[in-house]
C-alpha cells in the first residue's frame, strides 16, 4: 500500500510541475497564426511532450539525490 502511495505522490508532482511549467508557454503559443489547426495542436503537444519529458527528467535528478 506503500508503494501505491508513494507513487501517486511522485506522479502528482510531477503532473503539478509539469502543468505549471506548460502553463506560461500556452498563454504564448503561436497557434493564433497557423491557419491549419491540426497542425497547431500537433506542435502544441509536441512541446508540452518535451517539457514534461524534461519535468520527469528533473523530478528523477533530484528524487535521486534525496
Amino acid at each position: 500500500m506503500k508503494k501505491i502511495k508513494y507513487f501517486l505522490n511522485g506522479l502528482s508532482a510531477i503532473i503539478k510541475y509539469a502543468v505549471s511549467d506548460t502553463n506560461s508557454y500556452l498563454t504564448q503559443t503561436s497557434s493564433y497564426f497557423i491557419k491549419d489547426d491540426n497542425d497547431a495542436l500537433s506542435k502544441d503537444w509536441k512541446i508540452i511532450g518535451n517539457d514534461l519529458r524534461g519535468t520527469i527528467d528533473k523530478y528523477d535528478k533530484e528524487f535521486k539525490t534525496r
